[in-house]
């Protein structure tokens, strides 16, 4: 599967609750297709809106909504600006035939689970 993309450098989340495993992180909040997580005291969520639309909530506001139309992987991306001007790069894929969640920061896997069922 593509949809990638370059550097790797170490990173830390702090997860909010517990509910799914997805991989190396037991506690993630999920309702549906949504996931929550804390980065850096930062909150970020990523959800699966109607089967059809892929969304990156930053502190609550949406920074990337993009439509499942006319790919096969679905890419959303934000930057977040910590102390002392510190930039990290949110990443995020999802692949609707397989139902394959991918999340990084700076090129670090902070999620990588897939669904069950299938796509619509």
């Amino acid at each position: 599967m593509t949809c990638d993309r370059g550097s790797r450098s170490q990173v830390g989340a702090t997860i909010l609750a517990s509910s799914v495993n997805a991989g190396t992180f037991d506690d993630i909040v999920t309702g549906s297709k949504t996931f929550q997580l804390n980065y850096r005291n930062r909150p970020v969520e990523l959800e699966i809106v109607g089967d059809r639309e892929l969304v990156l909530r930053l502190d609550g506001v949406v920074r990337k909504r993009r439509d499942r139309e006319g790919v096969s992987c679905v890419y959303v991306w934000t930057n977040i600006e910590l102390h002392w001007e510190e930039h990290h790069f949110i990443e995020a894929r999802w692949w609707p035939e397989t139902q394959r969640i991918h999340l990084t920061v700076n090129g670090t896997t902070l999620l990588d689970v897939t669904l069950p069922g299938e796509s619509g």
